[in-house]
């Protein structure tokens, strides 16, 4: 639970704050699920809130089992050849620290609903656009925000964050929607909802 609630407070902050503040790294939908990953294992001392410039709203439980980049796979954190676990997968190449959304949905998450109202937060939701050159797309399932304090619209417990993308020749923006807002799209027909 304490991995969750690190993973959507550091995936939704990505979209509440300042689009020039935004980590580099953060330039499509994978990036974000692998920052909000790591960031989720790491120590969040001082120095790691001042670094990634979020200070939690409310105290947050810590993850006591790993720290990245001190886990069993150091800092190659998401398998990108499929297979059941051998020792040698720690040495071959079998985990990396890099993953596009298709490697993170077929190797790295397992399969929960189509039905998106399954989601809890923490949960991947994935789906294809088959027209875009990048046609695997994911999405982070916050649920109700640990931001925003208001009951209003902008908390609602289905909220959904994700990054489009570049954009053109743009580097793309982080979304922050409801599943509300999200269904008006044609590609949430497709989304499915996914665990780690």
């Amino acid at each position: 639970m304490a991995f969750r609630r690190w993973f959507t407070l550091i995936a939704e902050y990505q979209a509440l704050r300042p689009p020039e503040s935004i980590p580099t790294e953060i330039n499509d939908c994978a990036a974000l699920l692998r920052y909000a990953y790591r960031n989720a294992l790491r120590n969040h001392d001082p120095v790691w809130i001042h670094d990634s410039q979020i200070l939690p709203p409310t105290a947050l439980p810590t993850i006591e089992k790993y720290q990245y980049p001190f886990t069993p796979l150091g800092p190659s954190l998401f398998r990108v050849r499929e297979g059941a676990f051998q020792h040698s997968d720690l040495k071959d190449g079998t985990f990396a620290e890099f993953a596009d959304a298709k490697t993170l949905k077929m190797f790295n998450t397992y399969f929960v609903s189509r039905n998106v109202h399954a989601a809890r937060p923490g949960d991947i939701l994935f789906y294809r656009q088959l027209e875009q050159n990048s046609p695997f797309h994911s999405m982070v399932f916050v649920g109700r925000s640990q931001w925003v304090q208001d009951s209003g619209p902008q908390n609602a417990d289905d909220v959904v964050v994700y990054h489009t993308g570049p954009i053109g020749k743009g580097r793309g923006e982080m979304q922050r929607m409801s599943l509300a807002e999200l269904q008006v799209f044609p590609v949430a027909a497709m989304a499915a909802c996914s665990r780690e």
